[in-house]
């Protein structure tokens, strides 16, 4: 898929190292210690390491989002209102836990994976004004996502467009920002 300036997503990738902000905590083996070597040498691996590549990535691109959307307030709306109320319905299953809620999760997700397709194509011409550069080499970088629940959300991202970053975050316990 080729950029606003000429490259491809996945060469804009290399470049997006130096603007992450990783938590590399005190250096000590533990929750904050790389794995993948990303966070480190800025070389991108086959997966990365759940903490803290991927997150960071998964908060950037999820940030980058909602950057483009302030840009775009008839698409944010719509994405918004498609968003919020997937959201409301897997809180709802999430506080009665019963069998068969990951089926009916993920039913909720495709759900609102195909409405966001749907208005991702209604606003087509107002979103291929926007520079979505930088939102698609982040969504390139978090489908690597080194969460096995996340990377299946975030490998979506170009069938879906944007509102996937904030989609693919249901799987994660920080859902709700």
């Amino acid at each position: 898929m080729r950029s606003d300036d000429g490259g491809t997503a996945s060469e804009h990738v290399h470049t997006l190292h130096g603007s992450l902000q990783f938590d590399l905590g005190s250096g000590s083996v533990g929750r904050n210690e790389c794995t993948c070597g990303y966070a480190v040498g800025g070389v991108v691996p086959r997966r990365l390491c759940s903490y803290p590549c991927s997150e960071a990535v998964s908060r950037a691109w999820r940030d980058e989002e909602r950057r483009l959307l302030e840009r775009l307030p008839a698409v944010e709306a719509e994405v918004s209102e498609i968003l919020d109320a997937a959201i409301e319905k897997i809180m709802i299953l999430r506080r009665e836990p019963e069998e068969g809620i990951h089926a009916l999760e993920a039913s909720i997700r495709r759900r609102a994976g195909r409405d966001l397709r749907r208005a991702n194509r209604r606003w087509s011409e107002e979103i291929a004004g926007a520079d979505t550069t930088r939102w698609r080499a982040l969504a390139a970088l978090a489908a690597l996502d080194g969460r096995d629940g996340v990377r299946p959300e975030a490998t979506r991202w170009k069938r879906r467009g944007l509102g996937a970053a904030r989609l693919s975050r249901t799987k994660s316990a920080d859902m709700y920002e």
